[in-house]
């Protein structure tokens, strides 16, 4: 799932970050999309667990930050439940972004492309 969401958000910080202006001043894939992405969990989905929401910040800030996602959240141990309940709101929401950011379809052609290079690493 964090993989998943790390494909997504790639595309996206590549899609919204600017060039820096001659002040240095340009927008980073978190400026710009780790607030709105954490607000809507937050509006969506009231029920979840609070306690999960700072490892849900993290995923989403290794991710952006062009980091390891999955192998930061592994330093962490297993995730609980109300944790995978939500990294699955996340992509969720991640999804439906990118979809609205780009074109409908394009989250589910990306996400097929990731299932299919897992697989063919597989082989």
């Amino acid at each position: 799932m964090i993989l998943l969401l790390s494909a997504l958000l790639d595309v996206l910080a590549r899609d919204v970050a600017s060039e820096p202006t001659e002040q240095g001043e340009g927008d980073d894939a978190v400026s710009v999309l780790f607030p709105p992405l954490m607000r809507a969990l937050r509006r969506r989905f009231p029920d979840l667990a609070p306690a999960s929401l700072p490892m849900l910040a993290g995923v989403l800030t290794a991710a952006l930050t062009e980091q390891d996602a999955v192998a930061w959240r592994d330093g962490f141990g297993p995730p609980g439940q109300p944790e995978l309940a939500g990294l699955t709101c996340l992509l969720w929401l991640v999804r439906d972004f990118f979809d609205a950011a780009t074109s409908a379809g394009q989250a589910d052609q990306l996400i097929a492309e990731v299932f299919d290079a897992d697989e063919l690493l597989r082989r």
